[in-house]
């Protein structure tokens, strides 16, 4: 059984993401909406890797999980502390984009892990 990763990039101004198994498989990318203080950049994420995992038939089942990096102080592979240019404060960014995959395949939070760091 193959084990898919998927690695985010979270820019001021577009978002990069890349589809691993053992090597790169697939890379995309999409513009980083920052209106309404980013409320949108990581539903608009958690969508498109729901579409790419569609189209190469990723399941849940071996999606090992999502690795983001992000312009701003991460705590804990989690919490991200003021990302001016996305216009975050404080926002859970791994635990929210967790939940939103887990919503749209249909599964726990937990069997979706996604951890956040600085992309420094």
């Amino acid at each position: 059984m193959k084990q898919w990763t998927i690695g985010v990039d979270v820019g001021g101004t577009e978002i990069k993401f890349g589809l691993f198994d053992d090597k790169l498989k697939e890379k995309w990318s999409i513009p980083t909406n920052v209106s309404e203080d980013g409320s949108h950049i990581l539903p608009e994420i958690a969508e498109t890797i729901v579409e790419k995992c569609h189209a190469f038939g990723v399941d849940i089942s071996n999606l090992a999980g999502v690795g983001m990096g992000l312009p701003g102080p991460v705590l804990d592979g989690n919490m991200v502390r003021g990302c001016v240019n996305l216009g975050w404060s404080d926002v859970e960014a791994a635990r929210e984009l967790s939940e939103l995959l887990a919503g749209a395949f249909g599964c726990a939070p937990e069997d979706i892990p996604v951890r956040a760091a600085n992309d420094a």
